[in-house]
């Protein structure tokens, strides 16, 4: 028929109609073309038997040019009648899942708190894999891959798992634990975790769906609004009955809102990912919190009162003698850390300047003895990143350290490791855990001393240290040192206030140690350079900077007749005076600038003080350290 034709699927599509829609408008569109083929071929049988006049008489009433507008009329009620199929008739075509989550043979789709991430697992005899580094984001960094033991490695609160790859055993000490299943399985993709181990050992439920594989979990102790249906109302993948079915309420699925709403429709998630619309008169919600996990409890021997820890520096066998010199004005304070040990070599030996008789002394004085164990002062061919990645360098430093606290009677250790790099900071981790296992077995103190927490820093990972050991020690000075490229205080109010309450955020607050100089530094700066002092540091030819004591610093001054005046921004005394072509300038360490940094601490109710390092001190600043004590 002339002026009339279907339309195709492409046509279709670019105006919106749906698959089902189209079936009906081309059907009612042919039994259109069979009636009018019919009345045409009647019509033109009949013409057949007209007689002249009879034509010319129709031509004369015009009723034959009537029918040429049918065509017209017909075409508008068939667009009527589809644009009310197409408001009005709810689509029925259902989303392809396999092509929603994107996953291939044996690969499962990883869903967290209701949202398909990127990552995939796989599906290996029934149990679902996790890759190990998505354990690491998602759930866990305590899943250590020991690269010399081709095993994982788990420090617990008082034992190492060994976790051997491709195998269904956990190895403690001598003993075999038969899990069931491949905890960790590893191919040429890499590593993957076994999810039933996730929910065994840490508490992580998760829910598992086939056609397609994919696993659901979610962070622990969320609250969220759980879906309740009426019926089982369609789920669509817009807030409109044209949206394609992405689920049904009520087949079992949980689904959430997410507290938006348009136009009558409410969006909700499922717990497997799926995003969709259903009428918000078909459903109503409930409150709903996602399960908790397994915590880690650790025995502490955090002690019941205020730690006030003096560093005792030393640099030869002999200073051991003079302790009792360096202790003739201590007071109030309970910790003696001398720094006696280094890192000798790669294989995991101690250098050590250890002395019997010190500990004795110290120890008749009522003093705990936590010795301190660096990183400094290291030979060049020493590798500390090899050391810690090594599981027999790792395992024989932890032996030698501990070998030397049951020899000599130690109450603690204090592990001072400041050159650590990021890219070995996993391994340093790990080191010091399994520390912790064998300092919580041998009832001694485990501290480890830190920098105020940057960006730059990060990777120490407090918050993983707060986690096992008894004392995060923040060390709260050295804002300004030696090479910087601006002159400045060593310990400002700010710096260390900052310092603290950033190591707060990561750390329980009984745990943290807040370490307080009682040094200053001397700063000579070339008066000919282009410098500025801005009232808190100095920009300029720095000549040189020295470490000095309290005592030595006020020496300075009077050599010097340096002008000196109480510095708001850093909350302490600010000495200055050009001698010589050269301006000096100390930012002192008083009694005064120590007993505002000492109530902050308090007033934080942490866990206690450190000093560095006895000596260095003015004998009256001792007093201050009472409040720890009240």
């Amino acid at each position: 028929m002339a002026g009339k034709r279907k339309f195709s699927d492409e046509e279709f599509d670019d105006i919106g109609f749906e698959d089902d829609d189209i079936e009906i408008i081309n059907a009612d569109m042919d039994a259109e073309d069979t009636e009018t083929e019919d009345t045409e071929t009647e019509d033109t049988e009949t013409e057949d038997t007209e007689t002249e006049d009879e034509v010319n008489t129709k031509h004369n009433t015009g009723k034959p040019h009537s029918r040429k507008w049918l065509p017209v009329l017909l075409f508008f009620i068939i667009a009527a009648v589809c644009i009310l199929l197409y408001l009005f008739i709810p689509s029925n075509k259902k989303v392809a899942l396999t092509d929603y989550y994107g996953t291939g043979d044996n690969e499962a789709a990883i869903i967290y708190d209701h949202t398909v991430t990127e990552h995939k697992g796989i599906v290996v005899d029934g149990h679902y894999y996790i890759p190990a580094d998505v354990v690491k984001e998602l759930f866990t960094d305590k899943l250590y891959e020991d690269r010399d033991t081709d095993m994982v490695l788990y420090a617990k609160a008082d034992t190492v798992w060994q976790i051997p790859y491709n195998n269904t055993y956990i190895k403690e000490g001598e003993e075999n634990i038969e899990s069931g299943y491949v905890i960790i399985l590893k191919n040429a993709d890499g590593v993957y975790v076994c999810a039933d181990f996730l929910n065994d050992e840490f508490g992580y439920v998760y829910k598992a769906f086939e056609a397609p594989y994919r696993i659901a979990f979610e962070s622990p102790d969320v609250q969220y609004l759980k879906a309740a249906f009426k019926d089982s109302p369609k789920i669509r993948t817009k807030s409109s009955i044209k949206g394609h079915i992405i689920g049904n309420g009520g087949d079992g699925t949980d689904w959430f809102s997410t507290g938006k709403t348009d136009n009558g429709w409410m969006e909700i998630v499922s717990c497997d990912g799926r995003q969709g619309y259903v009428k918000k008169d078909a459903v109503t919600t409930e409150s709903y919190i996602s399960p908790s996990i397994r915590e880690f409890e650790y025995k502490s021997q955090v002690r019941n009162h205020k730690i006030v820890l003096a560093w005792d520096a030393i640099y030869d066998l002999k200073d051991n003698d003079s302790i009792p010199a360096r202790l003739e004005n201590v007071k109030n304070a309970n910790v003696i850390s001398p720094t006696w040990y280094k890192v000798k070599n790669n294989t995991g030996e101690l250098e050590s300047m250890a002395d019997v008789g010190y500990v004795a002394y110290v120890h008749n004085l009522g003093y705990e003895v936590w010795p301190l164990v660096s990183d400094f002062g290291m030979k060049e061919e020493i590798d500390e990143g090899s050391i810690l990645s090594s599981y027999e360098s790792r395992r024989a430093l932890i032996t030698n350290i501990m070998n030397e606290i049951k020899l000599y009677g130690y109450d603690g250790i204090n592990i001072d490791f400041e050159k650590i790099k990021a890219d070995y900071s996993g391994d340093y981790i790990q080191f010091i855990r399994e520390l912790s296992v064998e300092c919580r077995r041998a009832e001694v103190v485990l501290s480890v001393d830190n920098y105020p927490p940057y960006n730059f820093n990060r990777y120490y990972n407090r918050k993983a240290q707060g986690e096992c050991v008894d004392y995060v020690v923040v060390m709260c000075y050295d804002e300004h040192y030696n090479g910087g490229e601006k002159a400045g205080s060593t310990s400002s109010l700010k710096y260390l206030v900052n310092g603290m309450n950033g190591t707060l955020e990561e750390v329980d607050k009984k745990k943290v140690i807040v370490a307080v100089p009682f040094y200053t530094r001397l700063w000579q700066i070339d008066a000919s350079s282009e410098w500025n002092y801005d009232g808190t540091e100095t920009s300029g030819t720095i000549v040189s900077s020295t470490a000095c004591s309290m005592e030595k610093a006020q020496e300075i001054i009077k050599e010097y007749n340096l002008n000196v005046s109480w510095n708001e921004n850093t909350e302490q005394e600010f000495a200055e005076g050009t001698v010589g072509g050269y301006i000096y300038q100390i930012w002192l360490e008083t009694a005064a600038s120590l007993e505002i940094k000492l109530d902050e601490i308090i007033q934080a109710d942490i866990g206690g003080v450190a000093a560095w390092e006895l000596g260095f001190e003015q004998s009256e600043v001792w007093n201050l350290f009472k409040k720890f004590n009240s």
